[in-house]
This record gives C-alpha cells, structure tokens and sequence, in this order.
C-alpha cells in the first residue's frame, strides 16, 4: 500500500524540528481597523492600495472563536497592524472578548493622538 502525500508529510514532520509548523499559531495580529488620523513621514500608510475601514463584527467573532479553541497556546494577540486602533469604536470590547477567550497577552500599538484618559481607563478595564 502506497502513503499519500499527506501522510509521508505528516509523518516526516512529526516530532522533528519542523513539528511547529503542523501547531495552531501562537502570535497573532489583528488589524481592526485599517486608516490612521495621522500622516507620520516615514509611514507608507500613503502607499496602501486598501479601502479605509473597520473590521466587522461578525469577522471579528468568528476569529475569536476560532482562537479560543486554541487559548492554550496562543501566547499572544495584537489588535494592531498598520492602522490605528484607537479609530475602532469597539476596541475595548474587542480586547475584553480576546481577554475572555482565555489569550494570555492582548496588546495594541497607537500613536496615542486619540487617546484620552477617559479612553485609557476603558481600555485598562478591558
């Protein structure tokens, strides 16, 4: 009897350095929201060839869920990438679903222009 490619990949990997790559992945970077109020110079946010926009909801859900499967290994999650979070309305409960799903570490990036204390307790809470 033959093995399928999958197989002998499979079995190849299985236990050897390679094993990590067949795992869930433990870092992650969500970008909820993808435009920025400011205009930094060495931003090539100029250069993006994507609609400005927040993440919808439904979206959203669906990888949180997806994740909290896998909370056990999942050692971190950014809401960020390129934009800024701080324009995402729903940050702060989107920080607190991650929180709930069992994720360790949730982290964001911001220029902090839009920050207020009002804004930073919200989301200290979440």
């Amino acid at each position: 009897m033959t093995e399928t490619d999958a197989a002998y990949l499979e079995r190849r990997i299985a236990g050897g350095p390679l094993a990590s790559l067949t795992e869930f992945p433990r870092y992650f970077e969500i970008e909820t929201v993808n435009a920025c109020q400011a205009a930094c110079p060495m931003c090539t946010i100029a250069d993006w060839n994507r609609k400005d926009g927040v993440m919808k909801g439904e979206l959203f859900e669906k990888i949180a869920t997806e994740i909290e499967k896998y909370a056990a290994v999942v050692k971190r999650v950014h809401l960020y990438r390129d934009g800024e979070p701080l324009l995402d309305k729903r940050l702060s409960y989107r920080i607190n679903r991650m929180k709930k799903t069992g994720v360790r570490e949730v982290g964001i990036s911001t220029n902090a222009e839009l920050l207020t204390e009002g804004k930073a307790a919200e989301i200290l809470m979440a």
